[in-house]
């Protein structure tokens, strides 16, 4: 009987649902270095991060830690390896910063490159096609949402990943674009169209003409291709 008791009370050990207790450290560092790299990436970006070398820590007093915080250079590049600096913080404010290397793979959408673009060319919409999937090496900085109608800051190849660092983005208004003026006039505003002969971007004073009378208008860009008289003078 007493032998029966006791494997029962073993088998009913080795059956209980383990009690769930706080997730290894170096898993815990791994998930805040993609959670940080997301954030820096913004949009959809999916961090894939690998601890290829996690040192040691020593705790200086009990409990387990928090991590407080997650520092990177800024000029490093995801899709290679890189070193995180990990902020730990135990009960009672002690803190340790430790080197995390790790291994780096990102998905997102993002933009490429359909041919080769020079530095200053302007990107037009068969220039570029929208993909998910793997961007390889690319800075540590946001993706950009559009790049159709934005300068190239550098020459890229066909195929190249478009970084937010490649592309100066499209201004508001564009110098021959057609825009919306608003006009207020005697407590009233008015609508109508005029031709952008500057290009600007929010806040910006620029020159627009009214296709039919030639009149010039200084205007303030207000949003997408939409601005307000400032004053009015002639050619």
């Amino acid at each position: 009987m007493g032998h029966a008791l006791v494997l029962l009370v073993a088998l009913a050990v080795q059956g209980a649902p383990a009690t769930p207790g706080p997730a290894p450290l170096e898993r815990r560092v791994a998930g805040a270095v993609e959670a940080h790299i997301e954030a820096r990436l913004g949009g959809d970006a999916d961090a894939i991060v690998t601890l290829e070398r996690w040192p040691a820590v020593a705790s200086p007093g009990p409990g387990e830690p928090r991590i407080a915080g997650i520092s990177i250079d800024p000029a490093a590049r995801v899709g290679q390896a890189l070193r995180a600096m990990v902020r730990l913080e135990w009960p009672g404010g002690r803190t340790r910063f430790v080197p995390a290397h790790c291994d780096i793979r990102v998905i997102a959408t993002h933009w490429r490159t359909t041919r080769a673009l020079a530095r200053a060319a302007v990107v037009a919409e068969s220039d570029v096609e929208r993909v998910t999937g793997d961007v390889g090496r690319v800075a540590l900085a946001p993706l950009p949402e559009d790049v159709v109608g934005g300068r190239m800051r550098r020459t890229l190849p066909e195929g190249a990943v478009v970084a937010g660092r490649d592309v100066a983005p499209r201004p508001l208004v564009a110098s021959g674009e057609t825009v919306r003026v608003r006009v207020a006039l005697a407590g009233l505003e008015v609508e109508a169209s005029a031709v952008a002969s500057q290009t600007g971007d929010f806040g910006e004073v620029i020159r627009v003409v009214n296709p039919d009378s030639g009149r010039a208008l200084r205007a303030r860009v207000v949003g997408r291709r939409e601005v307000e008289v400032v004053d009015a003078t002639r050619n």
